[in-house]
């Protein structure tokens, strides 16, 4: 999916025009346009008289006829916006299945609706008009956001944005098909363009860079945390070098050692995971409710982690355990 904005009305008015050219080009596959991107920018607002609901502010998107066959928009129930049918264009109105609960109506279909605004308490009407379909609810602002009700209607007056759905298989020359189009027309503006999924992904920068900084931190506290038990490993078979001789004097094995020096650490790493398993759930669960739809956090991921600890404390101490289980007893009970 391919945006293209529509900055002034002088590109608007020939947005029929523009469309029409575009998809002589087979790697054209379908053309819209709307008044806001889907996934990255907010929707309008307007209010709404209808049966059961004398006023009620409810958001909008004015779009053309093929809005819902471009961004592949699923029908529940009813039918999509026609050019056959001539009122479609100034009475035609669409909506998600969550502002038909909202209204509380059973199907929606065949409504009558008045659209409206309302500016220094007095009440401005803007559209009179009948809903002909239901849609599946998608995604129309970002993953932070819960779904909300939404009307789809078509108003060329109100178009920012023109979305193309290119085949993909030959990128650059449908880029250039697009842009040629756009000069051939005469626009004071320059041919500008982004991809849908570039401008989403910016949506979620923020979350991307945290999740950066996470993953790097992480990294680095797990090898000052290794650094430090190695450290205190060393310092603690140092201090036991006689008494880890005299056990192999009297018949102590190698694991038997290892045995030994890990009890102690890995108690306390066990104690430490116990401690902060709460702290990480917390965290967790307060980042998770920025999204709309998260993640349960399952207590398989602590017991991984926690099993992580055991594993990285149970080899970095082993470590000095073996060194110092395998010499020879002889030179260690002479240490002082």
């Amino acid at each position: 999916m391919i945006t293209v904005p529509l900055r002034d009305r002088s590109v608007s008015s020939k947005y029929e025009l523009l469309k029409n050219k575009w998809l002589q080009n087979s790697n054209i596959l379908g053309v819209t346009a709307s008044s806001m991107e889907p996934g990255v920018s907010s929707q309008n607002g307007i209010n709404v008289n209808a049966r059961g609901v004398e006023e009620l502010m409810i958001g909008i998107i004015y779009v053309d006829h093929d809005y819902a066959k471009t961004l592949e928009i699923e029908m529940a129930v009813g039918r999509d916006f026609s050019k056959n049918i001539s009122t479609d264009a100034t009475e035609g109105i669409l909506m998600n299945r969550t502002a038909l609960d909202t209204l509380g109506w059973s199907t929606g279909v065949g409504e009558d609706m008045e659209l409206y605004f309302k500016e220094g308490g007095k009440k401005i009407p803007v559209y009179q008009g009948r809903v002909i379909g239901i849609v599946e609810n998608f995604n129309f602002r970002d993953l932070t956001t819960p779904m909300q009700p939404i009307l789809i209607k078509i108003d060329p007056n109100r178009y920012s944005y023109a979305m193309i759905r290119i085949n993909g298989t030959n990128i650059p020359e449908s880029i250039q098909y697009l842009k040629k189009g756009w000069q051939e027309l005469g626009f004071d503006f320059p041919f500008e363009f982004v991809f849908l999924e570039d401008n989403m992904n910016r949506v979620y920068q923020n979350v991307e860079t945290f999740g950066a900084v996470t993953r790097y931190g992480t990294f680095w506290a797990i090898l000052i945390a290794c650094l430090g038990l190695f450290g205190l490993a060393s310092f603690t078979v140092e201090k036991r070098t006689k008494e880890i001789g005299i056990r192999k004097v009297l018949g102590a094995s190698v694991p038997g050692i290892m045995a030994l020096i890990n009890k102690d650490f890995l108690k306390l790493v066990t104690v430490s995971n116990i401690i902060a398993w709460p702290i990480a759930y917390y965290s967790m669960s307060r980042f998770l409710q920025y999204f709309a739809y998260r993640t349960n956090i399952q207590i398989w991921a602590f017991l991984l982690a926690g099993g992580f600890a055991l594993l990285v404390s149970f080899f970095t101490v082993s470590f000095q355990a073996v060194k110092a289980s395998i010499r020879n007893p002889a030179k260690t009970l002479r240490y002082e």
